[in-house]
This record gives structure tokens, C-alpha cells and sequence, in this order.
């Protein structure tokens, strides 16, 4: 059961919701924020040294296409 379905369930039998579903529920979230926060911090340590992707870099040839 989701923990949104379980704090449903808690409110509507007149109980307080569980700290424990706050938890389940934010930890993804702050873990998305975290992981976007150190992907534009190493582009942008990348971007100010220069690095250019070799990949961006290298023609695509119509054999790799076929």
C-alpha cells in the first residue's frame, strides 16, 4: 500500500498520520533534488575546464545508422 493511501486511510479513521510515511514519501524527492543539484555541479565544473563530449564530437556514419 502506498504510504499516500495509508495517510488516507489514518485521516479518514480520524487518526494522525504516521511520521514514518513522511519519511517514505520524501526521501525519493530530496534524493532527485540531490542527484539534479550534483549533475549541474559537474557540468558545470566540465563546461569552466573545457571538456567537450568525444561522442557530440564524432560524426555518425550511416553504417551505425543501418
Amino acid at each position: 500500500m502506498s504510504a499516500i493511501t495509508m495517510w488516507k486511510k489514518a485521516y479518514a479513521q480520524g487518526k494522525s498520520a504516521l511520521f514514518t510515511l513522511l519519511v517514505f514519501v520524501g526521501a525519493p524527492i530530496s534524493q532527485t533534488i540531490y542527484g539534479m543539484l550534483l549533475m549541474n555541479f559537474i557540468l558545470s565544473k566540465a563546461a569552466e575546464s573545457g571538456f567537450t563530449s568525444r561522442a557530440a564530437s564524432v560524426p555518425v556514419s550511416s553504417a551505425v545508422l543501418a
